[in-house]
């Protein structure tokens, strides 16, 4: 069923209604085709018996007015029938539109209270104390780095905001760690350019474009939990930028840690996802054993590595989850789906233990 519906998705007569709901809520339409496809898996049924009665009332219209036809002029029977199936695609277009919107507004956060102008960066002051004033760190990640359910704003505002320091963000949506080809949603249709990917985008910072970087900031990304790359190993005693397999994941993360040592000197933090299940990710594909294993693997590369890489594992911190439930009330202001933060979820919620860990690490 989800191969058919991704069939009419990517369709070009479905495009001009993804354009319009794209240039909307300013994503792109392969976002709308991905978030569609999703609001069909949680909202299936329902989608479906629309479109089967849409179906039956195309097919009931041709017979109807079919029988008619030695009755009438062919003429007006065609306009009849012509005037069914441009109904009929109006309906359709408006409920795929709808579906699609809704999606992409419950996925955004665009009505979700923890986006409220009260949680934004500059509502918050620089920690007295911190030991990052003037320090640098560069970003590296793609949607929950970028933002997407927290209005387009980066969790490293937060952290400039309140412990002084100041970030290079790189980010793009819908990308992987591993440098690899592969779809967003993994459906049909829509692709991720490898060159788009993590190491390739790092790569495009140097001592010449960026003389100061204190320390490299790197989210887990859930697109490698997918199943459209390989996780890949830990290298025991391999230490150089030229030993890791980068279509990897983990030997992505290494080539990473690698790079950032031997560019700036500077250390890798690598940031996990709180908890989420199969069932609760919006854009749908994110399978939780594979993304448990690439936090396993982190877990090994922190000890591999030593002080050169941190892992900060916000899925098993027992803590966080004293007085947020996953799916409950408080969690639905911090989160805008099971993927990605709302404006109050990077601030008051996985902002103090990224923070708490950044002092950590690198407020020496």
């Amino acid at each position: 069923m989800l191969a058919f519906w991704r069939s009419i998705f990517y369709s070009s007569a479905a495009a001009p209604i993804f354009k319009t709901v794209a240039d909307m809520l300013n994503v792109t339409p392969q976002v709308c085709k991905e978030y569609c496809t999703s609001g069909i898996m949680m909202y299936g049924t329902k989608w479906a018996i629309i479109f089967l009665v849409i179906l039956a009332a195309i097919i009931g219209a041709i017979i109807f007015f079919g029988k008619k036809k030695d009755k009438q002029p062919f003429k007006k029977t065609s306009v009849k029938v012509l005037t069914v199936v441009l109904g009929v695609l109006l309906v359709f277009g408006g409920t795929l539109g709808a579906s699609t919107y809704e999606q992409l507004v419950n996925v955004k956060g665009l009505k979700n209270e923890g986006n409220s102008d009260k949680y934004n960066p500059d509502q918050y002051t620089v920690d007295p104390n911190s030991p990052l004033k003037g320090k640098v760190g560069l970003w590296l990640g793609s949607s929950v780095f970028a933002g997407f359910g927290s209005d387009n704003t980066s969790p490293a505002l937060y952290v400039d905001a309140m412990t002084g320091t100041s970030s290079i963000i790189e980010v793009k949506g819908g990308t992987f760690l591993a440098t690899a080809a592969g779809e967003v949603g993994g459906g049909a249709g829509g692709g991720i350019n490898p060159e788009d990917n993590y190491v390739p985008r790092l790569m495009l910072h140097d001592k010449t474009t960026d003389p100061q970087v204190d320390f490299v900031v790197v989210q887990l990304s859930t697109n490698d939990s997918k199943g459209q790359t390989e996780l890949g190993e830990v290298l025991d005693g391999k230490f150089e930028f030229d030993d890791f397999d980068n279509t990897t994941t983990v030997g992505a993360l290494e080539a990473i840690t690698a790079y950032a040592r031997d560019t700036w000197g500077a250390r890798t933090m690598v940031i996990s996802g709180t908890e989420f299940q199969d069932e609760m990710t919006y854009s749908g594909g994110q399978q939780a054993p594979i993304y448990l294993a690439m936090i396993e693997a982190c877990h090994e590369l922190d000890e591999k590595w030593g002080d050169t890489f941190t892992f900060v594992d916000l899925w098993h911190n027992e803590e966080m989850y004293e007085n947020v439930e996953t799916g409950g009330d408080q969690w639905r202001i911090y989160m805008s789906d099971a993927i990605h933060p709302t404006k109050a979820g990077y601030a008051e919620w996985w902002g103090p233990y990224i923070i708490d860990a950044l002092y950590e690490t690198f407020g020496q």
